[in-house]
C-alpha cells in the first residue's frame, strides 16, 4: 500500500437528522435552484434520513493523500482511505452537504463515500458539485472502472445529463472538467 501523505483532520461537520424525509431535501433544494439529477432521485426515494441528530464528521482526501495520481479509480482511493481507518457515509450525509455547502467553489466535485447504492444502472454513489449552471446532487457508477482521465474532461450542462441518462450513462461523466484531482467524502 502507497504510504499516507497526509494527516486526515476533520474537513467539516455537518448536521444530519434535521429533515423528516427525502422530501424534505428535496423540496429546500428546489427552492434554492440545486439541480438533483434524474438518477439520484430516483435512487433517493431508497434511502431514509437520519432518526437522531448526530452529526457527521467528514474528511476529504484525494488520490494523492495516497500517492496515487490524479486519473485513479475512485474505487482506488475508496479502498485505500478505508485501510488507513476512515469510514464510509452514512446515506444522508450527501444530502446535508449539498444542503450546507453553499459556498461550493465553480468546478468543484465532491464524491460522497458511501456503502453503494443500487439503481436501475447499476450500483453508485452521490456526488455534489458546481458547475457553470449551479450547485447539483447526482449520482454515478463510481465503480472499478469510473475514473476521470482525459475521456472525462467535457463539460456538460445538466440539461444534457437527461439525454445521457437515457443511454444508460453515469451522471458522474459530465460533472467534473479538466484534470484536476477528485476528491472523496469519507467520515471520520
Amino acid at each position: 500500500m502507497p504510504s499516507v501523505v497526509g494527516v486526515f483532520s476533520v474537513w467539516t461537520v455537518i448536521p444530519l437528522g434535521l429533515r423528516w424525509d427525502v422530501g424534505q431535501y428535496l423540496s429546500v433544494f428546489e427552492k434554492r435552484g440545486i439541480t438533483v439529477g434524474k438518477i439520484a432521485r430516483a435512487v433517493l426515494q431508497k434511502i431514509k434520513v437520519e432518526e437522531s441528530h448526530a452529526p457527521a464528521k467528514i474528511v476529504r482526501v484525494t488520490g494523492a493523500d495516497f500517492g496515487l495520481d490524479n486519473n485513479s479509480p475512485v474505487s482506488e482511493i475508496c479502498r485505500h482511505a478505508l485501510e488507513s481507518g476512515l469510514g464510509l457515509c452514512r446515506p444522508e450525509v450527501a444530502l446535508s452537504l449539498r444542503e450546507q455547502y453553499a459556498s461550493q467553489p465553480r468546478g468543484e466535485v465532491l464524491w460522497i463515500a458511501a456503502e453503494p447504492l443500487d439503481s436501475r444502472y447499476g450500483l453508485g454513489y452521490f456526488s455534489v458539485g458546481h458547475d457553470s449552471r449551479g450547485p447539483w446532487l447526482c449520482f454515478g457508477c463510481g465503480g472499478p472502472d469510473c475514473w476521470w482521465g482525459k475521456a472525462r474532461c467535457a463539460l456538460l450542462s445538466p440539461a444534457m445529463q437527461e439525454k445521457l441518462v437515457s443511454m444508460n450513462t453515469c451522471e458522474c461523466a459530465w460533472s467534473r472538467r479538466g484534470n484536476d484531482p477528485i476528491s472523496v467524502i469519507f467520515e471520520k
